[in-house]
């Protein structure tokens, strides 16, 4: 797959998610594909990164993806939502 240039507004993409959760590997797989940096925090792996998750989302349920622009705003994304991620990303 040819490498696509995402938003330029886009400052970082952060994915919660656990090491077991099939959608998060599906979600990690996609954005991998496509050559697109991110951060994974893995809730399973700290109770104060569960907190954090929460208190952003009001979320237990994960993956849960989120887009930080330059212009300081935060969107979520709450699981693996393909079609929304296209459309943000690119």
């Amino acid at each position: 797959m040819d490498l696509v240039k995402i938003n330029s507004n886009i400052l970082e993409i952060i994915v919660y998610g656990t090491h077991t959760c099939p959608h998060c590997k599906q979600e990690f797989a996609w954005l991998d594909e496509r050559q697109i940096p991110y951060e994974i925090k893995f809730v399973d792996d700290d109770q104060e990164i569960a907190k954090e998750m929460f208190t952003l989302t009001n979320q237990l349920s994960v993956p849960v993806t989120v887009i930080n622009y330059t212009n300081k705003e935060s969107e979520y994304i709450i699981n693996f939502d393909q079609e929304t991620l296209q459309k943000t990303l690119f």
